[in-house]
């Protein structure tokens, strides 16, 4: 089954938080603990956000993601 998430314009969302749910779902570790570092602020929140990330590199979940993210925040092949 597949979970979709969507908003209705961007500006429904605070673009830093769309910026980690992006990188959290398919954008690279290092992409995604920058992204999370605002909101990470403590060692044991870095911890924590780091072994979540490591968990979705290792199991990808099935997600249709259609969240509007900036183009430069897109691959190649959208």
């Amino acid at each position: 089954s597949e979970l979709s998430i969507s908003t209705a314009t961007t500006t429904d969302v605070c673009p830093a938080a769309l910026d980690v749910v992006y990188q959290y779902l398919s954008g690279p570790y290092k992409s995604y603990m920058k992204a999370i570092a605002p909101f990470a602020t403590t060692t044991l929140m870095k911890k924590g956000a780091s072994k979540l990330k490591k968990c979705v590199v290792q199991h990808p979940p099935l997600i249709l993601m259609s969240v509007p993210v900036p183009l430069s925040h897109r691959s190649p092949s959208c």
